[in-house]
């Protein structure tokens, strides 16, 4: 028989004490390098029509890995998104105010 906290976990709402209540902080929830290699690895994201050339994606990585708003090297504290997935697409654009560390990709 499942507990009153096995139900809240089930529906995603675990208090998770030690995280402060953010889901990316607890393990349960935490995102791998091998979980973005895997969706990196979906056929879009080599895509020319959805994806930057690799320049430009090793570029926009960069300033990611330079910003203060980069947790635990790979999630932007601004957006909550993770930077090499976002990085990668030509629709995305740095969140911070007027895109300032990089925007939305135009075709040369």
């Amino acid at each position: 028989m499942m507990t009153a906290e096995d139900r809240q976990v089930a529906r995603g709402q675990s208090r998770q004490p030690d995280s402060g209540g953010c889901r990316g902080c607890d393990p349960a929830y935490r995102v791998t390098e091998a979980d973005i290699d895997r969706i990196l690895s979906a056929p879009m994201f080599s895509s020319p029509l959805h994806a930057v050339p690799d320049d430009v994606y090793e570029s926009r990585l960069a300033v990611c890995q330079a910003c203060p708003k980069l947790t635990g090297g790979s999630t932007c504290v601004a957006c909550g998104c993770y930077v090499r997935v976002a990085a990668k697409l030509k629709v995305k654009r740095c969140p911070l105010p007027g895109g300032a560390g990089w925007g939305v990709y135009a075709e040369p």
